[in-house]
Protein backbone atom coordinates (compact mmCIF):
# COMPACT_ATOMS: atom_id res chain seq x y z
CA UNK A 1 0.00 0.00 0.00
CA UNK A 2 1.69 3.18 -1.17
CA UNK A 3 0.49 6.31 0.56
CA UNK A 4 0.21 9.72 -1.04
CA UNK A 5 2.44 11.95 1.08
CA UNK A 6 3.54 15.56 0.85
CA UNK A 7 5.91 17.37 3.16
CA UNK A 8 4.52 19.15 6.20
CA UNK A 9 1.16 17.38 6.35
CA UNK A 10 -0.51 16.61 9.67
CA UNK A 11 -3.78 16.56 11.58
CA UNK A 12 -3.90 19.44 14.04
CA UNK A 13 -6.43 19.85 16.85
CA UNK A 14 -6.34 23.43 18.19
CA UNK A 15 -8.11 24.43 21.44
CA UNK A 16 -11.09 22.26 20.56
CA UNK A 17 -14.24 22.14 22.62
CA UNK A 18 -17.43 20.24 21.90
CA UNK A 19 -20.92 20.33 23.34
CA UNK A 20 -23.73 18.06 22.16
CA UNK A 21 -26.73 19.98 20.78
CA UNK A 22 -29.34 20.73 23.45
CA UNK A 23 -26.95 20.10 26.37
CA UNK A 24 -25.06 22.46 28.66
CA UNK A 25 -21.90 20.62 29.68
CA UNK A 26 -18.80 20.39 27.47
CA UNK A 27 -17.79 16.91 26.39
CA UNK A 28 -14.37 18.25 25.39
CA UNK A 29 -12.66 21.48 26.45
CA UNK A 30 -9.43 23.09 25.23
CA UNK A 31 -8.03 19.99 23.48
CA UNK A 32 -4.84 20.52 21.45
CA UNK A 33 -2.78 17.78 19.82
CA UNK A 34 -1.17 16.84 16.52
CA UNK A 35 -0.86 13.65 14.47
CA UNK A 36 1.96 13.53 11.98
CA UNK A 37 2.55 11.13 9.07
CA UNK A 38 4.26 7.96 10.24
CA UNK A 39 3.17 8.48 13.86
CA UNK A 40 0.85 6.45 16.09
CA UNK A 41 -0.77 8.38 18.92
CA UNK A 42 -2.74 6.40 21.51
CA UNK A 43 -5.53 8.18 23.42
CA UNK A 44 -6.43 6.74 26.82
CA UNK A 45 -9.09 7.69 29.34
CA UNK A 46 -11.95 6.38 31.42
CA UNK A 47 -15.39 5.80 29.87
CA UNK A 48 -17.20 9.05 29.05
CA UNK A 49 -13.92 11.02 29.06
CA UNK A 50 -14.56 12.21 25.48
CA UNK A 51 -12.34 9.82 23.52
CA UNK A 52 -14.92 8.71 20.95
CA UNK A 53 -16.15 12.29 20.48
CA UNK A 54 -12.58 13.37 19.71
CA UNK A 55 -12.19 10.51 17.22
CA UNK A 56 -15.37 11.62 15.46
CA UNK A 57 -14.16 15.23 15.32
CA UNK A 58 -10.87 14.19 13.74
CA UNK A 59 -12.72 12.01 11.18
CA UNK A 60 -15.14 14.83 10.26
CA UNK A 61 -18.23 13.11 11.65
CA UNK A 62 -18.76 15.95 14.13
CA UNK A 63 -17.62 19.56 14.10
CA UNK A 64 -15.97 21.50 16.92
CA UNK A 65 -18.12 24.03 18.76
CA UNK A 66 -14.90 25.80 19.79
CA UNK A 67 -11.46 25.79 18.20
CA UNK A 68 -10.72 23.86 15.02
CA UNK A 69 -9.57 20.55 13.59
CA UNK A 70 -7.53 20.67 10.40
CA UNK A 71 -6.29 17.97 8.04
CA UNK A 72 -3.23 19.01 6.04
CA UNK A 73 -3.94 22.68 6.83
CA UNK A 74 -7.60 22.45 5.73
CA UNK A 75 -10.01 23.14 8.58
CA UNK A 76 -12.80 20.54 8.76
CA UNK A 77 -16.26 22.05 8.36
CA UNK A 78 -19.72 20.86 7.26
CA UNK A 79 -18.97 22.30 3.82
CA UNK A 80 -15.79 20.31 3.11
CA UNK A 81 -16.16 17.20 5.31
CA UNK A 82 -17.14 14.99 2.36
CA UNK A 83 -14.06 15.96 0.36
CA UNK A 84 -11.74 15.46 3.37
CA UNK A 85 -13.34 12.15 4.46
CA UNK A 86 -11.40 9.87 2.04
CA UNK A 87 -8.15 11.14 3.55
CA UNK A 88 -9.13 10.06 7.10
CA UNK A 89 -10.34 6.49 7.59
CA UNK A 90 -12.41 5.70 10.68
CA UNK A 91 -13.03 2.34 12.33
CA UNK A 92 -15.82 2.90 14.86
CA UNK A 93 -16.29 1.19 18.22
CA UNK A 94 -19.38 -0.64 16.92
CA UNK A 95 -18.55 -1.75 13.34
CA UNK A 96 -22.21 -2.41 12.57
CA UNK A 97 -22.90 1.33 12.78
CA UNK A 98 -20.81 1.76 9.61
CA UNK A 99 -22.08 -1.20 7.60
CA UNK A 100 -24.36 -0.52 4.66
CA UNK A 101 -23.95 -3.60 2.42
CA UNK A 102 -25.13 -7.19 2.72
CA UNK A 103 -21.94 -8.75 1.29
CA UNK A 104 -18.44 -8.30 2.69
CA UNK A 105 -16.90 -7.46 -0.71
CA UNK A 106 -19.53 -4.80 -1.38
CA UNK A 107 -19.05 -3.33 2.10
CA UNK A 108 -15.32 -2.90 1.59
CA UNK A 109 -15.86 -1.54 -1.93
CA UNK A 110 -18.66 0.87 -0.95
CA UNK A 111 -16.52 3.97 -0.38
CA UNK A 112 -14.57 3.42 -3.57
CA UNK A 113 -17.75 3.13 -5.61
CA UNK A 114 -19.16 6.28 -4.02
CA UNK A 115 -15.98 8.05 -5.14
CA UNK A 116 -16.62 6.82 -8.73
CA UNK A 117 -13.42 4.75 -8.77
CA UNK A 118 -13.05 2.74 -12.04
CA UNK A 119 -14.43 -0.80 -11.74
CA UNK A 120 -11.11 -2.61 -12.25
CA UNK A 121 -9.47 -0.41 -9.63
CA UNK A 122 -12.33 -1.05 -7.19
CA UNK A 123 -11.80 -4.79 -7.50
CA UNK A 124 -8.04 -4.54 -7.06
CA UNK A 125 -8.17 -2.14 -4.09
CA UNK A 126 -10.93 -4.09 -2.36
CA UNK A 127 -9.12 -7.40 -2.77
CA UNK A 128 -5.90 -5.82 -1.48
CA UNK A 129 -7.64 -4.42 1.63
CA UNK A 130 -9.34 -7.75 2.37
CA UNK A 131 -6.02 -9.55 2.05
CA UNK A 132 -4.18 -7.10 4.32
CA UNK A 133 -6.79 -7.68 7.02
CA UNK A 134 -6.63 -11.46 6.59
CA UNK A 135 -10.28 -11.83 5.55
CA UNK A 136 -10.16 -12.40 1.80
CA UNK A 137 -11.89 -15.74 2.42
CA UNK A 138 -14.91 -13.83 3.77
CA UNK A 139 -15.43 -11.69 0.65
CA UNK A 140 -18.68 -13.40 -0.43
CA UNK A 141 -20.05 -13.83 3.10
CA UNK A 142 -23.09 -11.98 4.39
CA UNK A 143 -22.07 -9.18 6.76
CA UNK A 144 -25.00 -10.15 9.01
CA UNK A 145 -23.59 -13.66 9.54
CA UNK A 146 -20.16 -12.51 10.71
CA UNK A 147 -18.94 -12.61 14.30
CA UNK A 148 -18.29 -9.30 16.05
CA UNK A 149 -14.55 -9.68 15.53
CA UNK A 150 -14.97 -10.44 11.83
CA UNK A 151 -17.21 -7.38 11.44
CA UNK A 152 -14.48 -5.25 12.98
CA UNK A 153 -11.96 -6.59 10.48
CA UNK A 154 -14.36 -5.81 7.61
CA UNK A 155 -14.76 -2.27 8.94
CA UNK A 156 -10.98 -1.87 9.01
CA UNK A 157 -10.64 -3.21 5.46
CA UNK A 158 -13.30 -0.74 4.27
CA UNK A 159 -11.36 2.12 5.86
CA UNK A 160 -8.08 1.00 4.25
CA UNK A 161 -9.46 0.37 0.75
CA UNK A 162 -9.32 4.07 -0.21
CA UNK A 163 -5.66 4.35 0.95
CA UNK A 164 -6.28 7.17 3.45
CA UNK A 165 -3.34 9.22 4.70
CA UNK A 166 -4.65 8.96 8.28
CA UNK A 167 -6.48 6.28 10.21
CA UNK A 168 -8.62 6.71 13.35
CA UNK A 169 -9.19 3.52 15.34
CA UNK A 170 -11.84 3.66 18.08
CA UNK A 171 -11.36 0.49 20.16
CA UNK A 172 -10.73 -1.36 16.90
CA UNK A 173 -9.35 -4.49 18.60
CA UNK A 174 -11.88 -4.70 21.45
CA UNK A 175 -13.90 -7.48 19.77
CA UNK A 176 -10.93 -9.33 18.31
CA UNK A 177 -9.35 -12.52 19.59
CA UNK A 178 -5.70 -12.29 20.64
CA UNK A 179 -4.34 -13.69 17.37
CA UNK A 180 -6.43 -11.34 15.21
CA UNK A 181 -5.54 -8.41 17.49
CA UNK A 182 -1.84 -9.27 17.12
CA UNK A 183 -2.28 -9.40 13.34
CA UNK A 184 -3.96 -5.99 13.32
CA UNK A 185 -1.20 -4.58 15.53
CA UNK A 186 1.39 -5.76 13.01
CA UNK A 187 -0.68 -4.31 10.15
CA UNK A 188 -1.01 -0.94 11.90
CA UNK A 189 2.74 -0.88 12.57
CA UNK A 190 3.37 -1.59 8.88
CA UNK A 191 1.00 1.22 7.86
CA UNK A 192 2.79 3.63 10.19
CA UNK A 193 6.14 2.55 8.70
CA UNK A 194 4.71 3.33 5.26
CA UNK A 195 3.86 6.85 6.38
CA UNK A 196 0.29 6.65 7.64
CA UNK A 197 -0.67 8.64 10.74
CA UNK A 198 -2.75 6.60 13.20
CA UNK A 199 -4.85 7.96 16.07
CA UNK A 200 -5.90 5.04 18.25
CA UNK A 201 -8.50 5.16 21.02
CA UNK A 202 -7.98 2.28 23.43
CA UNK A 203 -8.31 0.93 26.96
CA UNK A 204 -5.65 -1.72 26.32
CA UNK A 205 -2.23 -1.52 27.93
CA UNK A 206 -0.82 -3.60 25.05
CA UNK A 207 -1.90 -0.99 22.48
CA UNK A 208 -0.40 1.87 24.48
CA UNK A 209 3.05 0.35 24.88
CA UNK A 210 3.91 0.47 21.15
CA UNK A 211 2.73 4.04 20.49
CA UNK A 212 4.99 6.98 19.67
CA UNK A 213 3.00 9.14 22.06
CA UNK A 214 0.21 8.67 24.59
CA UNK A 215 -2.46 11.26 25.42
CA UNK A 216 -4.65 10.90 28.51
CA UNK A 217 -8.13 12.45 28.68
CA UNK A 218 -9.93 13.04 31.96
CA UNK A 219 -13.50 14.36 31.86
CA UNK A 220 -13.00 16.02 28.50
CA UNK A 221 -9.62 17.60 29.25
CA UNK A 222 -6.22 16.50 27.94
CA UNK A 223 -4.32 16.12 31.23
CA UNK A 224 -1.10 14.37 30.19
CA UNK A 225 0.99 13.44 27.16
CA UNK A 226 4.21 11.43 26.94
CA UNK A 227 5.85 8.11 26.07
CA UNK A 228 4.90 4.71 27.43
CA UNK A 229 7.99 4.57 29.66
CA UNK A 230 7.04 7.95 31.10
CA UNK A 231 3.50 6.66 31.71
CA UNK A 232 4.82 3.65 33.66
CA UNK A 233 6.73 6.05 35.91
CA UNK A 234 3.75 8.31 36.67
CA UNK A 235 1.60 6.88 39.46
CA UNK A 236 -0.80 9.83 39.37
CA UNK A 237 -1.52 9.32 35.65
CA UNK A 238 -1.93 5.56 36.13
CA UNK A 239 -4.36 6.46 38.92
CA UNK A 240 -6.46 8.55 36.53
CA UNK A 241 -6.74 5.46 34.31
CA UNK A 242 -7.41 3.16 37.32
CA UNK A 243 -4.28 1.19 36.35
CA UNK A 244 -2.23 1.80 39.51
CA UNK A 245 -2.79 -1.74 40.84
CA UNK A 246 -2.80 -3.58 37.53
CA UNK A 247 -0.56 -6.69 37.70
CA UNK A 248 0.49 -6.25 34.07
CA UNK A 249 1.72 -2.73 34.89
CA UNK A 250 3.87 -4.20 37.70
CA UNK A 251 5.18 -6.85 35.30
CA UNK A 252 6.05 -4.30 32.59
CA UNK A 253 7.77 -2.06 35.14
CA UNK A 254 9.87 -5.02 36.25
CA UNK A 255 10.76 -5.85 32.62
CA UNK A 256 11.85 -2.25 32.05
CA UNK A 257 13.99 -2.28 35.21
CA UNK A 258 15.63 -5.44 33.85
CA UNK A 259 16.80 -3.43 30.83
CA UNK A 260 14.00 -3.68 28.25
CA UNK A 261 13.32 -0.48 26.29
CA UNK A 262 9.81 0.34 25.11
CA UNK A 263 10.08 1.69 21.57
CA UNK A 264 7.37 2.60 19.03
CA UNK A 265 6.04 -0.66 17.61
CA UNK A 266 6.87 -2.72 20.72
CA UNK A 267 4.71 -5.85 20.91
CA UNK A 268 4.04 -8.49 23.54
CA UNK A 269 6.12 -10.91 21.47
CA UNK A 270 9.13 -8.58 21.79
CA UNK A 271 8.79 -8.64 25.59
CA UNK A 272 8.42 -12.43 25.73
CA UNK A 273 11.50 -12.89 23.52
CA UNK A 274 13.53 -10.55 25.77
CA UNK A 275 12.44 -12.41 28.92
CA UNK A 276 13.28 -15.77 27.37
CA UNK A 277 16.70 -14.68 26.07
CA UNK A 278 17.75 -13.36 29.47
CA UNK A 279 16.18 -16.10 31.60
CA UNK A 280 14.09 -13.59 33.58
CA UNK A 281 10.81 -15.51 33.78
CA UNK A 282 11.18 -17.07 37.22
CA UNK A 283 12.19 -13.75 38.81
CA UNK A 284 9.41 -11.85 37.03
CA UNK A 285 6.77 -14.31 38.21
CA UNK A 286 7.16 -12.72 41.64
CA UNK A 287 5.66 -9.55 40.13
CA UNK A 288 2.52 -11.34 38.98
CA UNK A 289 -0.36 -11.37 41.45
CA UNK A 290 -0.72 -14.42 43.72
CA UNK A 291 -2.58 -17.22 42.02
CA UNK A 292 -6.04 -17.90 43.37
CA UNK A 293 -8.47 -20.36 41.86
CA UNK A 294 -12.12 -21.02 42.55
CA UNK A 295 -13.32 -24.61 42.55
CA UNK A 296 -16.89 -25.55 41.69
CA UNK A 297 -19.16 -26.09 44.69
CA UNK A 298 -22.13 -28.39 45.08
CA UNK A 299 -24.52 -27.02 42.51
CA UNK A 300 -27.97 -25.56 43.13
CA UNK A 301 -28.43 -25.10 39.35
CA UNK A 302 -26.95 -26.56 36.18
CA UNK A 303 -26.83 -24.98 32.73
CA UNK A 304 -25.91 -27.36 29.92
CA UNK A 305 -25.62 -27.99 26.21
CA UNK A 306 -26.07 -31.62 25.15
CA UNK A 307 -24.84 -32.67 21.68
CA UNK A 308 -25.74 -29.19 20.41
CA UNK A 309 -25.42 -28.21 16.74
CA UNK A 310 -26.30 -24.97 14.95
CA UNK A 311 -26.07 -24.66 11.17
CA UNK A 312 -26.17 -21.37 9.21
CA UNK A 313 -26.71 -22.30 5.57
CA UNK A 314 -23.78 -24.54 4.68
CA UNK A 315 -21.77 -23.40 7.70
CA UNK A 316 -21.72 -25.33 10.99
CA UNK A 317 -21.49 -22.72 13.76
CA UNK A 318 -21.65 -25.39 16.48
CA UNK A 319 -20.97 -29.06 15.93
CA UNK A 320 -22.11 -31.60 18.52
CA UNK A 321 -21.01 -29.50 21.51
CA UNK A 322 -21.62 -30.72 25.06
CA UNK A 323 -20.93 -28.43 27.98
CA UNK A 324 -22.12 -28.35 31.60
CA UNK A 325 -21.78 -25.48 34.10
CA UNK A 326 -22.80 -25.80 37.74
CA UNK A 327 -22.03 -23.56 40.71
CA UNK A 328 -18.96 -22.06 39.07
CA UNK A 329 -17.60 -19.52 36.63
CA UNK A 330 -16.57 -20.97 33.27
CA UNK A 331 -14.69 -18.79 30.79
CA UNK A 332 -15.22 -19.54 27.10
CA UNK A 333 -12.55 -18.41 24.65
CA UNK A 334 -11.65 -18.93 21.02
CA UNK A 335 -10.88 -17.13 17.76
CA UNK A 336 -13.42 -14.86 16.11
CA UNK A 337 -16.03 -17.03 14.38
CA UNK A 338 -15.30 -20.08 16.55
CA UNK A 339 -18.90 -20.30 17.83
CA UNK A 340 -18.65 -18.52 21.19
CA UNK A 341 -21.61 -16.17 20.73
CA UNK A 342 -23.66 -18.92 19.06
CA UNK A 343 -22.97 -21.12 22.10
CA UNK A 344 -24.03 -18.31 24.45
CA UNK A 345 -27.22 -17.55 22.50
CA UNK A 346 -28.21 -21.22 22.52
CA UNK A 347 -27.59 -21.56 26.26
CA UNK A 348 -29.66 -18.41 26.89
CA UNK A 349 -32.60 -19.87 24.97
CA UNK A 350 -32.66 -17.11 22.33
CA UNK A 351 -31.26 -19.24 19.47
CA UNK A 352 -32.90 -22.56 18.52
CA UNK A 353 -30.68 -25.59 18.06
CA UNK A 354 -30.72 -27.69 14.91
CA UNK A 355 -29.74 -30.71 16.97
CA UNK A 356 -29.28 -31.42 20.67
CA UNK A 357 -30.61 -29.61 23.74
CA UNK A 358 -30.00 -26.54 25.90
CA UNK A 359 -31.03 -27.32 29.48
CA UNK A 360 -31.40 -25.46 32.77
CA UNK A 361 -31.80 -27.82 35.72
CA UNK A 362 -32.69 -30.61 33.31
CA UNK A 363 -35.44 -28.68 31.48
CA UNK A 364 -35.33 -26.91 28.15
CA UNK A 365 -34.04 -23.38 28.54
CA UNK A 366 -36.64 -20.69 27.98
CA UNK A 367 -35.75 -17.10 27.15
CA UNK A 368 -35.69 -15.01 30.33
CA UNK A 369 -34.68 -17.84 32.67
CA UNK A 370 -31.00 -17.19 31.93
CA UNK A 371 -29.62 -13.65 32.25
CA UNK A 372 -27.83 -12.82 28.98
CA UNK A 373 -25.65 -9.75 28.46
CA UNK A 374 -25.04 -9.56 24.72
CA UNK A 375 -21.81 -8.80 22.91
CA UNK A 376 -23.12 -5.39 21.83
CA UNK A 377 -25.02 -3.60 24.63
CA UNK A 378 -26.94 -1.50 22.10
CA UNK A 379 -28.83 -4.67 21.14
CA UNK A 380 -30.60 -4.75 24.50
CA UNK A 381 -31.07 -1.04 25.24
CA UNK A 382 -34.30 0.44 23.90
CA UNK A 383 -36.22 2.39 26.58
CA UNK A 384 -36.52 6.15 26.97
CA UNK A 385 -34.36 6.22 30.10
CA UNK A 386 -31.71 4.09 31.76
CA UNK A 387 -34.10 3.56 34.67
CA UNK A 388 -36.79 2.13 32.40
CA UNK A 389 -34.26 -0.05 30.60
CA UNK A 390 -33.03 -1.68 33.80
CA UNK A 391 -36.60 -2.02 35.08
CA UNK A 392 -37.93 -3.73 31.95
CA UNK A 393 -36.82 -7.27 32.82
CA UNK A 394 -37.97 -7.32 36.46
CA UNK A 395 -41.28 -5.71 35.52
CA UNK A 396 -41.80 -8.23 32.73
CA UNK A 397 -41.10 -11.07 35.17
CA UNK A 398 -43.95 -9.88 37.40
CA UNK A 399 -41.97 -8.17 40.18
CA UNK A 400 -43.98 -5.82 42.37
CA UNK A 401 -43.40 -2.08 41.91
CA UNK A 402 -41.43 -1.97 45.16
CA UNK A 403 -39.21 -4.90 44.12
CA UNK A 404 -38.69 -3.42 40.66
CA UNK A 405 -37.49 -0.16 42.18
CA UNK A 406 -35.17 -1.96 44.60
CA UNK A 407 -33.75 -4.15 41.79
CA UNK A 408 -33.08 -1.10 39.61
CA UNK A 409 -31.23 0.80 42.33
CA UNK A 410 -29.22 -2.20 43.51
CA UNK A 411 -28.13 -3.08 39.97
CA UNK A 412 -27.37 0.54 39.07
CA UNK A 413 -25.25 0.92 42.21
CA UNK A 414 -23.37 -2.30 41.46
CA UNK A 415 -22.43 -1.09 37.95
CA UNK A 416 -21.80 2.55 38.82
CA UNK A 417 -24.63 4.07 36.76
CA UNK A 418 -26.85 5.44 39.55
CA UNK A 419 -26.14 8.99 38.40
CA UNK A 420 -27.39 8.20 34.88
CA UNK A 421 -30.81 6.69 35.63
CA UNK A 422 -32.74 9.56 34.04
CA UNK A 423 -30.59 9.80 30.90
CA UNK A 424 -31.43 8.24 27.57
CA UNK A 425 -29.38 5.07 27.03
CA UNK A 426 -28.70 6.29 23.49
CA UNK A 427 -26.75 9.29 24.82
CA UNK A 428 -24.25 7.13 26.67
CA UNK A 429 -20.68 6.29 25.71
CA UNK A 430 -20.01 2.71 24.64
CA UNK A 431 -18.58 1.81 28.04
CA UNK A 432 -21.47 3.38 29.96
CA UNK A 433 -23.98 1.60 27.71
CA UNK A 434 -22.32 -1.72 28.54
CA UNK A 435 -22.59 -1.00 32.27
CA UNK A 436 -26.30 -0.28 31.87
CA UNK A 437 -26.81 -3.52 29.91
CA UNK A 438 -25.01 -5.48 32.66
CA UNK A 439 -27.19 -3.77 35.27
CA UNK A 440 -30.31 -4.79 33.36
CA UNK A 441 -29.26 -8.43 33.41
CA UNK A 442 -28.33 -8.33 37.11
CA UNK A 443 -31.73 -6.80 38.01
CA UNK A 444 -33.55 -9.86 36.63
CA UNK A 445 -32.23 -12.21 39.35
CA UNK A 446 -32.31 -15.26 37.02
CA UNK A 447 -31.03 -18.72 37.91
CA UNK A 448 -27.94 -18.53 35.65
CA UNK A 449 -25.97 -15.85 33.85
CA UNK A 450 -24.11 -15.51 30.54
CA UNK A 451 -21.91 -12.49 29.80
CA UNK A 452 -20.66 -12.14 26.22
CA UNK A 453 -17.55 -9.93 26.23
CA UNK A 454 -18.72 -8.01 29.32
CA UNK A 455 -15.56 -5.88 29.50
CA UNK A 456 -15.24 -4.86 25.84
CA UNK A 457 -15.02 -1.07 25.73
CA UNK A 458 -14.88 -0.74 29.53
CA UNK A 459 -12.16 1.22 31.29
CA UNK A 460 -10.21 -0.34 34.15
CA UNK A 461 -12.73 0.83 36.76
CA UNK A 462 -15.62 -0.64 34.76
CA UNK A 463 -13.78 -3.94 34.37
CA UNK A 464 -13.34 -4.13 38.13
CA UNK A 465 -17.09 -3.50 38.63
CA UNK A 466 -17.98 -6.20 36.08
CA UNK A 467 -15.69 -8.66 37.81
CA UNK A 468 -17.16 -7.78 41.22
CA UNK A 469 -20.64 -8.42 39.83
CA UNK A 470 -19.59 -11.88 38.62
CA UNK A 471 -17.90 -12.64 41.94
CA UNK A 472 -21.11 -11.76 43.80
CA UNK A 473 -23.20 -13.95 41.50
CA UNK A 474 -20.77 -16.81 42.15
CA UNK A 475 -21.09 -16.27 45.91
CA UNK A 476 -24.86 -16.60 45.46
CA UNK A 477 -24.33 -20.02 43.80
CA UNK A 478 -25.38 -19.16 40.24
CA UNK A 479 -23.84 -20.85 37.19
CA UNK A 480 -21.97 -18.09 35.33
CA UNK A 481 -20.43 -18.17 31.86
CA UNK A 482 -18.16 -15.37 30.63
CA UNK A 483 -17.11 -15.21 26.99
CA UNK A 484 -13.91 -13.20 26.81
CA UNK A 485 -10.98 -12.41 24.57
CA UNK A 486 -9.14 -11.19 27.68
CA UNK A 487 -9.20 -14.61 29.34
CA UNK A 488 -6.56 -13.92 31.96
CA UNK A 489 -8.49 -11.34 33.98
CA UNK A 490 -11.19 -13.93 34.86
CA UNK A 491 -9.05 -16.91 35.74
CA UNK A 492 -8.49 -16.09 39.42
CA UNK A 493 -12.24 -16.51 40.10
CA UNK A 494 -13.00 -19.16 37.45
CA UNK A 495 -12.95 -22.90 37.94
CA UNK A 496 -12.57 -23.82 34.25
CA UNK A 497 -11.73 -22.44 30.83
CA UNK A 498 -13.27 -23.87 27.66
CA UNK A 499 -11.60 -23.19 24.31
CA UNK A 500 -13.55 -23.39 21.03
CA UNK A 501 -12.37 -23.64 17.44
CA UNK A 502 -14.48 -24.20 14.35
CA UNK A 503 -17.63 -24.69 16.41
CA UNK A 504 -16.16 -27.47 18.57
CA UNK A 505 -14.62 -27.71 22.04
CA UNK A 506 -10.88 -28.30 21.61
CA UNK A 507 -9.85 -27.89 25.26
CA UNK A 508 -11.73 -27.91 28.57
CA UNK A 509 -9.24 -27.36 31.41
CA UNK A 510 -9.10 -26.09 34.96
CA UNK A 511 -8.21 -22.44 35.63
CA UNK A 512 -4.75 -23.32 36.96
CA UNK A 513 -3.81 -24.89 33.62
CA UNK A 514 -5.16 -21.89 31.71
CA UNK A 515 -3.07 -19.54 33.88
CA UNK A 516 0.21 -21.42 33.61
CA UNK A 517 0.24 -23.19 30.23
CA UNK A 518 0.19 -21.79 26.71
CA UNK A 519 -1.10 -25.09 25.30
CA UNK A 520 -4.85 -24.41 25.68
CA UNK A 521 -4.48 -21.16 23.74
CA UNK A 522 -2.34 -22.72 21.04
CA UNK A 523 -4.89 -25.53 20.66
CA UNK A 524 -7.41 -23.11 19.17
CA UNK A 525 -5.01 -20.66 17.50
CA UNK A 526 -4.96 -17.92 20.16
CA UNK A 527 -1.95 -15.90 21.29
CA UNK A 528 -1.47 -16.61 25.03
CA UNK A 529 -1.66 -13.63 27.44
CA UNK A 530 1.66 -12.09 28.51
CA UNK A 531 1.45 -13.31 32.12
CA UNK A 532 0.59 -16.85 30.99
CA UNK A 533 3.61 -16.87 28.65
CA UNK A 534 5.87 -15.68 31.47
CA UNK A 535 4.58 -18.38 33.84
CA UNK A 536 5.02 -21.00 31.13
CA UNK A 537 8.62 -19.86 30.57
CA UNK A 538 9.24 -19.94 34.33
CA UNK A 539 7.93 -23.51 34.55
CA UNK A 540 10.14 -24.53 31.62
CA UNK A 541 13.17 -22.89 33.29
CA UNK A 542 12.37 -24.74 36.53
CA UNK A 543 12.22 -28.07 34.67
CA UNK A 544 15.52 -27.36 32.88
CA UNK A 545 17.08 -26.32 36.17
CA UNK A 546 15.91 -29.57 37.77
CA UNK A 547 17.32 -31.61 34.89
CA UNK A 548 20.66 -29.83 35.16
CA UNK A 549 20.63 -30.47 38.93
Amino acid sequence: MRLRRKGGEMIRVRDVGYRYPGTHGDVLAGISLTLEPGERVCVLGLNASGKTTMAQLVAGMRFATEGEVSVDDEVISPQNAISIAPNVGLVAQDPRAQMVSSLVFDEVAFGLRCAHTPRKQVKALTTEALARCGIRHLSMKSTAELSGGQQQLVSLAAALAAHPAYLVLDEATSMLDSTSAHGIALLVDALVEEGMGVLEISHALSRAMGAHRICVLDRGVLVWSGTFSELLARDEVLGILAWEGDPDVALLRAVERAGFRFEPGTTQQDIIAYIAQRGLARRLCERIEPQRYEAADASAHELALVDASVIYGAHSALGNVSLSVGDELVVIAGPSGSGKTTCASALAGVLPLDEGQALLDGRRVRAGRVGFAMQYPQDQLFAQTVREDIAFGPRNMGFSAEKVDAAVHDAADAMGVSDQLDRSPFELSGGSARRVALAGVEALHPAAFIFDEPCAGLDAAGRIQAKQLVQRLRSEHHPVIVIAHEVQEWLDIASRAVFLSGGSVVCDCDARTARTSTQPYRSCGLEPPLAVSVRSLADADAVMGGERG
